[in-house]
């Protein structure tokens, strides 16, 4: 069990309300959206669904005082293998969007990775993966974003 920074809670709180906003959209709205961004009806259904069960774990994980360590990890990994996910679907050409479907894409790579992107505590910039604080230039312990026990 991990006792997170409150940037890290917030952020993942932050996950949970933008993941449920976006898998009710997804979910009863994909048949809409399907037309207006060039994407199939049944890829946005399908990932608002998983998005339903995603965002339920996540919320849930984001009211926990001390959060499972290997739940942090997958949560963040996800996010990182989402965004890899989103870019190769685009790039594939299994899936042909419009302009406005791109737009609907990208920003999904924003949100799912910008809030591990950096922590920002006791005025110190910490980089994700570096283990060092920029600002100070000293070495950190522990994951970034993870008060150490």
């Amino acid at each position: 069990m991990i006792h997170p920074s409150p940037l890290l809670r917030r952020a993942i709180l932050a996950d949970a309300i933008f993941s449920g906003v976006s898998a009710l959209l997804l979910t009863f709205g994909a048949g809409v959206l399907a037309p207006w961004l060039n994407l199939p009806e049944a890829l946005l259904r399908e990932t608002g669904l998983f998005l339903i069960a995603y965002a339920a774990l996540v919320g849930w994980l984001g009211t926990r005082q001390a959060m499972p360590k290997p739940l942090v990890v997958i949560v963040i990994a996800g996010n990182a293998a989402w965004t890899l996910a989103s870019i190769a679907l685009l790039f594939s050409g299994a899936v042909t969007p419009n302009l406005l479907g791109e737009a609907f894409v990208i920003p999904g790579w924003c949100v799912s990775t910008r809030p591990q992107m950096c922590n920002c505590t006791s005025g110190n910039l910490e980089i994700p993966g570096s283990m060092r604080s920029l600002s100070s230039g000293r070495a950190l312990r522990g994951p970034v974003g993870i008060a150490p026990e």
